[in-house]
């Protein structure tokens, strides 16, 4: 056999020579009869599993104003996308356009749910679905040629353009998909809420204050000292305090951190380089916690323990403790620094208490 020289992609971390082995017909769960002197070839039979999304309307409705059937539906749309052009990259499959038709209804009904509830713009995820189906065009038109050695480097080019415009989107996806996510909890939670207490964001008299750490586990230390200078409140029983390292053994910690921040009153924002370089802190708890934010239905108050710039971020325009916002480890006596930190929170607590509302 003459040598190969093709682009060769991994997947699972084993070369493979996406298509061309289709190409070739090499047969189900086989090594094909080609190759290059450069690499192995391998060749992999997926499967592929995806719930059926129903063109229905009432089905669709019933997705967009069932909260758990929703966080179900936007959970699955990564995996969905992901998994539909992991298929088609190997499976030479008639049924194709029917996972696509199946992958558009459930981009439809991630949209729906944002256009209806959260006015959260979904052009990323269509730009993914209209890349995928530019990919399994791209696919059959060269799955027709006759000669492929002939067409494989256009082939192959394309298919790397079609992955690089994919992977742009993908990256806004990652921050896009969370943010959706946490608008839904808080819209599940506010509802709730309403119905159980006929008011959202209200202090019952006498009801303590709740507050949530949300911080890097490399700040664990400082977040300790915060805590003994909040204990006179906690003392008083004007104060609750909660944070992840009070997750039980065996307890789930996804669903006790969201219960906890979509419960607190007051939310501690405790930024560092590390609280800014957290994917979860950041994407995940600080942006459910300004969307509560700016629906009153929770305070968030930014603590800065190291420096760092933390101006351009969501909370840069919120008043930061300590006093001028200057980072607790620049205090010459950090004790002085979380005293001050305890007088604005003593004052923040005070308000909600008086006032009945944390907005």
């Amino acid at each position: 056999m003459r040598e190969k020289k093709h682009t060769v992609f991994e997947i699972d971390g084993v070369k493979t020579l996406p298509l061309y082995v289709l190409m070739m017909k090499a047969p189900e769960g086989g090594i094909p009869a080609l190759g290059s002197a450069n690499c192995t070839v391998h060749y992999k039979e997926p499967e592929y599993e995806e719930e059926e999304y129903s063109s229905n309307a009432a089905m669709k409705s019933e997705i967009v104003h069932d909260y758990d059937a929703a966080l179900d539906c936007v959970k699955r749309w990564p995996r969905h996308s992901g998994n539909i052009r992991y298929y088609f990259q190997f499976k030479d499959d008639p049924n194709g356009s029917e996972m696509m038709v199946n992958f558009h209804r459930h981009t439809e009904i991630v949209s729906a749910i944002c256009d209806s509830q959260l006015g959260i713009d979904t052009t990323p995820l269509w730009n993914v679905v209209h890349q995928t189906m530019l990919f399994k065009e791209v696919q059959a038109k060269y799955r027709s040629e006759s000669d492929h050695d002939s067409v494989w480097d256009q082939y192959a080019a394309e298919i790397v353009e079609i992955g690089d415009r994919i992977g742009e989107e993908d990256a806004k996806i990652r921050s896009l998909i969370p943010r959706i996510l946490n608008a839904l909890k808080l819209r599940q939670f506010e509802e709730k809420k309403s119905r159980d207490e006929g008011t959202v964001g209200g202090v019952e008299d006498g009801e303590k204050i709740s507050v949530f750490y949300s911080y890097s586990h490399a700040d664990e230390a400082l977040r300790n000292e915060l805590e003994k200078h909040l204990s006179v409140l906690k003392r008083e029983g004007f104060i609750d305090q909660w944070h992840d390292r009070q997750i039980e053994a065996g307890q789930e910690w996804e669903p006790s951190i969201d219960k906890n921040l979509m419960q607190a009153h007051i939310v501690l924002l405790l930024v560092s380089s590390d609280f800014l370089a957290s994917n979860y802190c950041y994407e995940t708890e600080m942006k459910a916690a300004m969307e509560r934010h700016s629906v009153r239905e929770a305070r968030v108050i930014p603590i800065v323990l190291r420096s760092c710039d933390w101006s351009l971020a969501p909370f840069g325009k919120l008043q930061a403790l300590p006093k001028d916002a200057m980072a607790v480890t620049s205090w010459e006596n950090q004790d002085e620094a979380f005293t001050d930190v305890a007088k604005g929170l003593r004052r923040a607590v005070d308000t909600v208490r008086e006032n009945g509302f944390v907005g």
